[in-house]
C-alpha cells in the first residue's frame, strides 16, 4: 500500500518496502531507504527525505584562486578536475536557505549511515522530484564554489548524474530546531 500526502512524488510500500517515483504521471521503481540514527536526542524521531545523486563532476577550467570543491573530488593542479561525489538534496518543502544549508553541508561532509532494518516505513513529505534535486545539485556546487576564500571570475564545468536513490534521514525537534542524528547539524527556520 503506498501511502502519500497531497504533493508527495516519493513513495515506499508499507506493505513490501519497494520505492516507487511519480515520474510523467507515471509509478517508477525507485530505490528508498532509512537512515538509522546515530546520535541519541530526546524527542521523537523524524524521518526526511534527501535525493542522493551519485555523480562525476568535472571542472574543465576555473579563473580565481584555490581549488576548494576540488578538494572534494580527484585532482586538482593547473588541469581539469573531476571525479565521483554524492549530492544530498532535500527532497521535503523548507525554506530556501535551509534548502541550500542542508544541501551544502551533507554534500560536504558525506556523512556514512547504516540503513534500517524496518523497510515498511512510509516516506512522506518528498515533494520535490528528482529533476529538481538535479537542478538543485548544479545551485549547490554553484554555492560551495561561492563560499571559497578567493574571488571566482569564472568556471567552466559539467555534472553527470549517474545514479538516484531517496534516503530517508532521521531528525528531531530540539530547541525550536531540527537536529539531523547522523553528523548532529542543527537548522533553524524550519
Amino acid at each position: 500500500m503506498l501511502e502519500s500526502e497531497d504533493r508527495d512524488v516519493a513513495f515506499r510500500c508499507t506493505n513490501c518496502g519497494q520505492g516507487y517515483a511519480l515520474v510523467e504521471g507515471e509509478l517508477k521503481r525507485l530505490m528508498v531507504k532509512s537512515a538509522s540514527p546515530k546520535l541519541q536526542e530526546r524527542g521523537e524521531v523524524q524521518y526526511y527525505p534527501f535525493w542522493v545523486l551519485k555523480a562525476e563532476v568535472t571542472i574543465q577550467s576555473r579563473d580565481a584562486s584555490g581549488r576548494f570543491f576540488s578538494s572534494l573530488l580527484k585532482g586538482g593542479g593547473a588541469g581539469p578536475a573531476g571525479g565521483a561525489i554524492a549530492f544530498y538534496i532535500p527532497g521535503f518543502d523548507a525554506p530556501l536557505e535551509v534548502l541550500r544549508q542542508l544541501s551544502v553541508e551533507f554534500t560536504k561532509e558525506q556523512p556514512s549511515y547504516e540503513v534500517a532494518e524496518d523497510v515498511r516505513k512510509s516516506i512522506k513529505g518528498c515533494v520535490h522530484s528528482e529533476e529538481f534535486a538535479r537542478g538543485f545539485a548544479d545551485f549547490v556546487f554553484l554555492a560551495m564554489e561561492a563560499e571559497k576564500p578567493d574571488t571566482m571570475k569564472s568556471i567552466r564545468y559539467s555534472i553527470r548524474f549517474l545514479d538516484a536513490t531517496v534516503l530517508a534521514v532521521p531528525f528531531v525537534s530540539v530547541d525550536g530546531s531540527k537536529k539531523d542524528l547522523l553528523m548532529g547539524k542543527q537548522v533553524k527556520g524550519w
